[in-house]
């Protein structure tokens, strides 16, 4: 059984994104401005992601 539920997920994310590289190796960091779940629909946080890109 598969649920196709959206979870109360915003369906449109937006944010910042900072990259910083040498070389063939890059760094990059995400941060949503906007929250991660529907107004007063789970808790109140937003996404954020980082890594390394070769």
């Amino acid at each position: 059984m598969h649920d196709h539920d959206n979870f109360y997920l915003n369906n449109i994310r937006y944010g910042v994104r900072v990259q910083v590289g040498y070389e063939d190796v890059d760094f990059f960091f995400n941060y949503d401005l906007n929250e991660l779940y529907i107004q007063d629909k789970g808790p109140k946080l937003n996404a954020f992601s980082f890594g390394i890109t070769f």
